[in-house]
């Protein structure tokens, strides 16, 4: 009998290991070719391309770990897809097989935009005022994290999209991307460059594209969305030419009559909506406002799934069934994750003693399992809340409240000993300023897509406001403590900006122009110091704008806008044969020569400006 268990436990142990053997050799396939991607609807399918004379994927670079291109299987915020027909500028012919180049297409052009045309990371963002000058300028890893941005040139687009009946379709996104692209069947969206999205015709036209051979596609709410990116099968390919107007036509591989629409609110138990949810089907995604409605207008018909979740709920899935050209209402209806008898009722008011309406109150749990948010609502009209069905174990544990409105510094409220009283009221410390942003070049007076933003109090060691954000036309908003501030602004390939700001009193409003100049590289090796002086009194300049201008082609390298109370701007600087120019309210300009030796690390400069 010992014989025969110790065979059995050896067989034992060896399928065992062979089935350990199957599992590895399965997760390094998996991991190789990645998982299946989701399968488009059957009236969606396009025609397989005939064998291997598109080009592969893999002659597009991949995305680098941890860029955003979308091969973690997460779509992107700003979704694409791609039509499946061909237009003038070649692709995909209505059969699927790949059209020849139109006779605009100039083969010997250079690509317009060109694949994951990201520098490689230098140092961290820096975000603290005062910070001195960076050891190296340019684009930060930060950076990584955003799509690249549109190359500027003198071309233009106009592009026409339409469904598979040939309908216009509005609000489709139009992306532009290296012309080998076309005929992918995926596509990382760190490849493309979003152009914009067309109007109530369906059309959308582009302005100061950069020039030679590009990939036109176009996408309608995320429907095109892969694990692996973009399908791009049925892209466009067309020659973008300096001082002309190229015209394409992207014909999408469906029609929006095979759509539904979906429209719902969500509640909590008691009926009342709420705010802030999340709610999915298939790539839709969408967050619910103060009504806790949502609409999504263009559902695949067939069996669907919508999932919604919100902090303090359980999540729900709810099945589907969307037919063509409907539309439907849903009702989505959660439950507390945790239900006990505990209500906490209270008011919140502003720093003058107001109650605040629309504030959002939550109950953070601060020890022990299931720390975090446990539940949130907004207060009416007087400022009044009420949340019922607290869990009970929040009489005996820390609770945190917290409350939270745009133009309001957060108000927050420690309860050490739980939940006892059964009231709390709230007040708002301090009311805000809000700031209108707006971020240019320097030197073209083009917005800048990608910022990021800090403010710091003086002498204070934390940011009191900060954001990293995108916004096609260069404009950002946020909030500012009352009072002077110091900010810092930075975009990629730009020279950060630093600078003081009087936010004034709270509840107001102000607005700033930052102008970033172009990052000279890793030669701004100089730290140059300007020290202002008033020419009649001696007394310092506090108040100005100094840059350091290219000798020979008078193109600003670095510049530097703000107050300092000893009148010393300190700025990098690349090393050579260099100019200075100085402008300041009250103050005649200054500019003259600044030589700045190779050999250098720091130089003082002294300038004398003459009243006007």
């Amino acid at each position: 009998m010992c014989v025969r268990e110790v065979a059995v436990r050896k067989a034992g142990a060896v399928f065992a290991l062979l089935l350990l053997l199957l599992f590895v050799v399965f997760v390094g396939v998996r991991a190789v070719t990645g998982p299946p991607s989701r399968p488009l609807p059957e009236a969606w399918e396009h025609p397989p391309l005939p064998g291997p004379s598109g080009p592969s994927f893999a002659a597009i670079p991949r995305d680098p770990p941890g860029s955003d291109g979308p091969a973690s299987g997460a779509p992107p915020t700003a979704a694409g897809d791609r039509d499946p027909a061909a237009s003038a500028g070649g692709g995909l012919s209505s059969d699927g097989a790949p059209s020849a180049p139109s006779a605009e297409e100039d083969e010997g052009a250079p690509p317009a935009f060109r694949a994951n045309p990201r520098a490689p990371p230098s140092t961290a963002p820096s975000l603290r005022p005062g910070a001195g000058p960076r050891p190296s300028v340019g684009p930060t890893g930060l950076w990584e994290r955003f799509p690249p941005a549109i190359p500027r040139g003198r071309a233009a687009l106009l592009a026409r999209v339409f469904d598979r009946d040939g309908l216009p379709v509005p609000g489709a996104d139009v992306y532009g991307g290296p012309p080998e692209a076309a005929g992918q069947p995926a596509v990382s969206f760190g490849d493309l460059f979003r152009l914009g999205a067309t109007g109530p015709d369906g059309t959308l036209r582009a302005e100061r594209l950069p020039e030679g051979r590009a990939a036109i596609a176009a996408n309608l709410s995320s429907l095109l969305n892969g694990p692996r990116g973009l399908d791009a099968r049925s892209a466009v390919r067309t020659v973008l030419r300096p001082g002309a107007l190229a015209e394409v036509e992207v014909r999408l591989p469906f029609a929006l009559a095979e759509f539904g629409a979906v429209r719902g609110i969500v509640t909590g138990p008691d009926g009342e909506p709420l705010s802030s949810a999340q709610v999915t089907i298939e790539f839709f995604r969408a967050i619910t406002g103060r009504d806790g409605t949502f609409l999504a207008p263009f559902v695949p018909a067939g069996a669907r799934l919508l999932s919604a979740s919100r902090s303090g709920y359980a999540p729900l899935d709810i099945p589907l069934s969307v037919a063509a050209g409907s539309s439907q209402e849903v009702l989505v209806r959660l439950e507390f994750r945790e239900a006990g008898t505990l209500s906490l009722s209270g008011t919140v008011r502003g720093p003058e003693g107001e109650p605040v309406p629309g504030a959002v109150v939550y109950v953070i749990a601060a020890e022990g399992m299931g720390t975090g948010t446990v539940r949130s609502t907004e207060t009416r009209e007087d400022g009044s809340y009420l949340i019922d069905a607290l869990p009970d174990r929040l009489a005996e544990s820390s609770v945190r409240l917290q409350a939270q409105k745009d133009g309001y510094r957060a108000a927050l409220l420690d309860l050490p000993g739980g939940l006892r009283g059964g009231s709390a009221d709230l007040t708002f410390p301090v009311r805000l300023v809000r700031l209108r942003l707006t971020v240019l070049d320097a030197a073209t007076g083009d917005p800048l897509d990608r910022c990021l933003f800090a403010a710091t109090a003086p002498g204070a060691d934390r940011p009191s406001a900060s954001f990293s954000s995108r916004s096609p036309d260069g404009r950002y908003e946020t909030w500012l403590p009352p009072g002077p501030t110091e900010i810092v602004v930075e975009a990629p390939d730009h020279e950060p900006l630093r600078t003081s700001l009087d936010a004034g009193p709270g509840g107001g409003e102000i607005a700033y122009t930052a102008r970033l100049v172009a990052a000279v590289g890793p030669s701004a090796s100089v730290a140059v110091t300007v020290r202002l002086t008033d020419a009649v009194t001696g007394s310092p300049v506090t108040r100005a704008r100094v840059e350091v201008l290219d000798a020979a082609s008078g193109a600003p390298l670095a510049a530097l806008e703000g107050e300092r109370p000893d009148g010393a701007f300190v700025l990098p600087a690349p090393s050579g044969d260099r100019r200075l120019r100085i402008t300041a309210p009250g103050f005649e300009d200054h500019e003259g020569p600044l030589p700045l030796a190779a050999d250098a690390t720091d130089a003082t400069v002294e300038v004398r400006l003459a009243p006007r």
